[in-house]
């Protein structure tokens, strides 16, 4: 049975939030604000963090909610519940909250001889204020509040090899015309992909950072093929393709997956360059043969095993993932797989010493995180678990749900991180293949959108 909350609405989280929203933007709807404080009494959001994880962790339902509510008020508010206005309103609460939460987090200096120098959540207080206050490196571009900034060399987004599903993480359903590679994982942004066991996480990310290096190694070729000077200047200086993981790569695996890559983009640029004249196609098909091998892709992707949360905190706060993301010039795509192994195995150590609680160093992953996609222009993503939803269905008893279900682990410490939420799931056996779906759940420019897809020897590959 839900469970409401009869005290007083004044003592309510978005009551006081509500207030100092309008204060700043000088009128919003009454009606929008009575509808987020039913919202908060009927699921008896006590918090401002709470509130929070509602609209990160599940956007839609809350703007399906607010609407359903909103209609059955006074009909002249209905011009209100627009999915528009809705969307606008849900983003500017969600902002607001974000910044007194990161407010109160710098506010609370207590913290910090709790837990030690460099390590837990106080620990993000001078990091996240030290990378958010430097200059974007713009190169002088203009830039909107609010919005992740990254440098204008930098590709807006690196492609998954699979055009149906890059179009789903660009929040796009159509494909300029003329594009080579157009959509994916969005730079300067977090995401966060998330599924059960066996549902293609781990091969995703990896295709990804496969086609980083090897279409940043067509690129120069391509340029040199045709005496681009421009393209060659742009492309010479490097990616970056960092992987971070918590066990150990699987090696056979890896060595497939980058064979079909690299199969994978020969094919697309010889359809891409197949109007040139055949001695130029000629020479750029034998430089490929002779610079995209096996060997010479791996080299380019950086693995680095983590064993726990704490080392990954270190990893980022002390400031060395940015150096050596900026030793590759600023741009490319920064992986952690799995962000809840990590969390777990920090558990553990942490039960057998000294007992700290990692939900701190992971809520201070998280933010340090989200904040180096933002700053340095990298497309950060991380892996994550799944775990069981508890919901009290009508008349019952609280109960585990079963397939459907599922959110993704570690709880309010680092469910507020990411950008962008994207989960994978497998549906149905066919023939001896299991169909899989990625769907977008939340993004600040991404309707819930979904798309199938299945794993082959070579990879991941798209139904469309």
């Amino acid at each position: 049975m839900k469970r409401a909350y009869h005290g007083n609405p004044t003592t309510l989280p978005v009551r006081g939030v509500c207030y100092w929203l309008q204060s700043l933007n000088g009128h919003l709807e009454d009606v929008l604000l009575k509808a987020l404080i039913m919202y908060c009494q009927q699921w008896n959001i006590r918090t401002e963090a709470d509130l929070l994880l509602s609209l990160t962790a599940d956007k839609p339902s809350v703007q399906r909610w607010l609407q359903q509510a909103m209609k059955k008020g006074n009909q002249r508010h209905l011009v209100a519940a627009r999915p528009a206005t809705l969307n606008s309103f849900i983003e500017y609460v969600t902002r607001a909250l974000s910044t007194r939460h990161i407010s109160e987090i710098r506010n609370k200096s207590p913290l910090m001889a709790r837990h030690g120098e460099g390590f837990g959540i106080a620990s993000i207080v001078t990091s996240v204020a030290d990378l958010l206050s430097r200059s974007p490196k713009s190169h002088g571009a203009p830039t909107m509040a609010g919005a992740a900034s990254y440098p204008e060399k930098c590709p807006a987004f690196f492609t998954t090899g699979c055009d149906s599903l890059d179009r789903l993480l660009a929040g796009s359903l159509s494909t300029p015309p003329g594009s080579l590679f157009v959509g994916g994982f969005g730079a300067g942004f977090l995401t966060e992909v998330y599924g059960e066991a066996g549902s293609g996480k781990t091969q995703l990310v990896i295709q990804c950072l496969l086609h980083c290096i090897v279409e940043h190694k067509c690129a120069v070729l391509v340029s040199e093929a045709l005496g681009c000077e421009l393209g060659r200047s742009a492309h010479a200086d490097g990616v970056a393709a960092f992987y971070i993981v918590s066990e150990s790569v699987h090696a056979a695996r890896l060595m497939q997956l980058t064979e079909g890559v690299i199969g994978r983009v020969k094919e697309r640029v010889h359809r891409y360059v197949s109007h040139l004249p055949s001695s130029t196609v000629g020479r750029l098909t034998a430089q490929m043969d002779k610079t995209l091998t096996t060997r010479s892709v791996l080299e380019g992707l950086k693995i680095c095993e983590v064993g726990s949360a704490k080392v990954l905190l270190q990893l980022i706060s002390s400031g060395a993932l940015s150096r050596l993301f900026s030793a590759q010039c600023g741009r490319g795509v920064v992986v952690v797989d799995s962000i809840a192994a990590l969390g777990y195995h920090g558990s553990v150590k942490d039960d057998e010493n000294d007992g700290a609680k990692p939900g701190s160093d992971i809520a201070a992953v998280g933010a340090l995180l989200k904040a180096f996609a933002v700053q340095e222009g990298a497309a950060v993503i991380v892996t994550n678990q799944v775990r069981s939803l508890l919901m009290p269905p009508d008349g019952g008893a609280m109960q585990w749900q079963g397939a459907g279900r599922s959110v993704p682990a570690l709880g309010m410490g680092w469910c507020v991180a990411p950008h962008i939420r994207v989960h994978l799931q497998c549906l149905a056996r066919s023939f001896g293949t299991v169909r899989r779906q990625l769907t977008v759940v939340c993004g600040p420019a991404h309707q819930p959108a979904c798309g199938t897809y299945t794993i082959r020897k070579e990879g991941i590959f798209s139904d469309e």
